[in-house]
């Protein structure tokens, strides 16, 4: 490769950067963050599937898949869990903690829908297949685990905040960097060149994987620790 760095990978070295930042406050979440973490960077090649056909951004090393892509899964996990749970990064008895083979068991059925949604839909759009299989997933966990709609809540906010903020902050200071849209599949809309469908999977991404995380662990958010006037929590 010659020339200047790509668009994506600087994009996401900032990103990255940024996670960093956020990590190092992350607490008693920081492991379960960085072990969702990893298990996102194992399914990045997932992002194929995208290639070409909801965009064309142009990598590191070329190919339809980089570490750009890894860098990409790895931080979006990252800061949804600690965005989830972030009320709860001083608790040592409620933080996540190791898988149980049996949740593990479940969320593996959990995750054969999602492959069948995505088999399903590909042929129309892949990134509303992506959609509908995270929508599904965190409905699915929701339902079965109520306790955890606040911290799905939570993560599902501030990640589509922050997306849309850092969307929002290259289109508008880095030339050229819509021009990675350039997907062969109709997008919903799009706003300054970037589709809507960005900030509705950074949406469904924060609800559905910190609530796959908390029923493989069997994590229940009893009550959230609260401080008054720097106060300890009373639990």
């Amino acid at each position: 490769m010659s020339g200047a760095l790509p668009l994506y990978f600087l994009s996401e070295c900032v990103g990255c950067a940024v996670t960093l930042a956020v990590l190092a406050s992350a607490g008693r979440i920081r492991r379960s963050a960085l072990a969702v973490g990893l298990v996102m960077v194992v399914a990045a090649p997932l992002s194929v599937l995208h290639d070409g056909t909801y965009w064309t951004p142009t990598r590191l090393l070329g190919g339809p898949f980089g570490v750009e892509d890894a860098m990409f899964a790895w931080r979006f996990a990252v800061l949804a869990m600690v965005a989830a749970f972030w009320p709860w990064r001083h608790d040592q008895k409620r933080c996540p903690t190791d898988p149980r083979p049996g949740e593990v068991a479940i969320l593996g059925l959990v995750g054969t829908l999602v492959f069948g949604l995505l088999t399903y839909a590909a042929d129309r759009s892949v990134m509303t297949a992506f959609l509908a299989a995270q929508a599904t997933v965190a409905g699915t966990l929701l339902i079965r685990r109520p306790d955890l709609w606040r911290p799905a809540l939570r993560a599902t906010t501030i990640l589509s905040a922050i997306h849309a903020f850092h969307l929002a902050v290259a289109v508008t200071f880095v030339p050229g960097f819509a021009a990675m849209w350039q997907g062969s599949q109709p997008y919903w809309a799009t706003l300054a060149g970037i589709p809507v469908e960005e900030v509705v999977w950074a949406a469904t991404f924060g609800a559905c994987v910190p609530p796959m995380w908390a029923v493989a662990t069997g994590w229940r958010p009893a009550k959230a620790p609260i401080t008054v006037a720097g106060a300890p929590s009373p639990d």
